[in-house]
């Protein structure tokens, strides 16, 4: 794979993972404010999904364990901060 092609790739994972991170925030405050189950169950279900398929694409894509790693504990580290801060 090209330089530039994982530049490209690289690129779109992270808005990958940083749409993942906004649709699970947007649901974490819609669930804090509203207490509403089938709202809870529709942006559960939707997080799994988005989640799933990223998982897809890089596994397709065939990217590195060490990227993934790196990666998935930025995501979970933003997310708890952010999370905490949009809660209290």
């Amino acid at each position: 794979m090209e330089q530039n092609e994982r530049k490209t790739l690289y690129f779109y994972l992270g808005l990958g993972y940083t749409g993942l991170l906004l649709t699970g925030l947007g649901a974490l405050r819609f669930i804090s404010i509203y207490h509403d189950k089938t709202g809870h169950a529709f942006s559960l279900f939707a997080f799994m999904m988005l989640s799933a398929y990223i998982r897809y694409t890089e596994r397709k894509l065939e990217v590195g364990s060490k990227v993934k790693f790196l990666g998935k504990a930025a995501f979970v580290f933003l997310f708890f901060l952010l999370s905490l801060w949009l809660y209290l």
